[in-house]
């Protein structure tokens, strides 16, 4: 059974990457949002707030940001979704060090999105956040969205049982040394 718990987790985070990632927002209405697979892809984002997108289209620094998202995939979405491919082939592949590869895969996982994540929002303040408000209560902001942090979370959950796993191994390694170690006594000697 623990033979593809890993790669099933894996599995199920690369479907996470179908979920929103990003969402936009203004004040506390959102206007659109993106999944991963569309970061991955360079793909649309989903518009929820027709009203609102006109002045997105008119914003010289949101259309700066959109192109060049458009130009050119999120390297990190691709890399962590890439990341979590290689989990599921390593943990069904692998017969031994499954678990330090897979603490090792979602570490790495965790460490791209987080990443992604600080470059977003330093890319989102300089576009964006620079511009003066317009009437000082309209305020565009970036926010993650339940993709992002299920898949963040799931590799820490990941991280967590398979660290569990290597200890419950090393417990039950000393064990039998111990029991290896301790000198008893030979029945043929007494004879």
């Amino acid at each position: 059974m623990r033979y593809y718990i890993n790669s099933g987790l894996f599995a199920c985070l690369i479907v996470c990457f179908l979920l929103p990632f990003l969402e936009i927002k203004c004040n506390d209405t959102e206007l659109g949002s993106m999944s991963g697979y569309s970061l991955m892809t360079a793909g649309e984002m989903d518009l929820k707030d027709a009203s609102m997108m006109d002045y997105l289209k008119d914003n010289k620094e949101f259309n700066i940001l959109n192109s060049e998202r458009k130009k050119h995939p999120d390297i990190f979405t691709i890399s962590a979704a890439l990341m979590l491919l290689v989990g599921v082939v390593l943990s069904l592949v692998m017969k031994k060090y499954r678990e330090q590869t897979a603490v090792i895969i979602s570490a790495i996982v965790i460490a791209i999105l987080l990443i992604f994540r600080g470059m977003m929002l330093y890319q989102w303040e300089k576009q964006i956040g620079a511009q003066p408000e317009m009437f000082s209560f309209i305020k565009l902001s970036i926010n993650f969205a339940i993709g992002y942090w299920l898949v963040v979370i799931g590799n820490a959950f990941v991280m967590t049982l398979n660290g569990y796993y290597l200890f419950q191994k090393k417990k039950m390694q000393e064990n039998i040394s111990d029991f290896h170690d301790h000198q008893s006594p030979d029945t043929l000697e007494e004879l």
